[in-house]
């Protein structure tokens, strides 16, 4: 259990108020980089990089078992591939709507080709099924918020 749950945190000190937001001086940072490295010494380090070699390590001889779908992190075979030229085609598509989002009709940020109906249920990249969107317009569309 960790010593401060449940308790309220302490005032921060006067020094530390004027200081927040700014950059720690140096000599700090040499003081916290010497204080990073010395938590394992050289010979405990290595003991640990022996202890998970080859058979020792837990993942060891695992290869086999973890594709595919018995993977945890499995989602049903999907791929995010777009078909053939697909590069080149949502730069056409990008031209043609002037790097413009068609929805908010924001020009100077990063647009996305979106497919209107999508790509794994109809494999169609044709022009009449994408528009340019932003990338907040885009998030938002995905995620059923626009």
């Amino acid at each position: 259990m960790h010593g401060n749950i449940g308790r309220k945190r302490p005032d921060l000190s006067k020094l530390n108020r004027q200081r927040k937001g700014q950059p720690l001086p140096i000599e700090t940072k040499k003081q916290m980089s010497i204080s990073q490295t010395k938590r394992w010494t050289q010979e405990e380090r290595e003991k640990r990089a022996i202890k998970y070699i080859g058979m020792n390590n837990p993942n060891y001889g695992n290869g086999n078992k973890i594709k595919g779908s018995k993977n945890p992190h499995w989602k049903g075979g999907i791929s995010y591939n777009r078909g053939k030229d697909w590069k080149q085609i949502r730069k056409q598509i990008w031209e043609r709507d002037n790097y413009t989002c068609q929805i908010c009709g924001r020009t100077n940020c990063r647009i996305h080709a979106h497919h209107i109906i999508p790509y794994l249920a109809t494999c169609d990249n044709s022009p009449n099924n994408l528009i340019s969107l932003c990338v907040s317009c885009h998030m938002k569309l995905e995620y059923g918020t626009l």
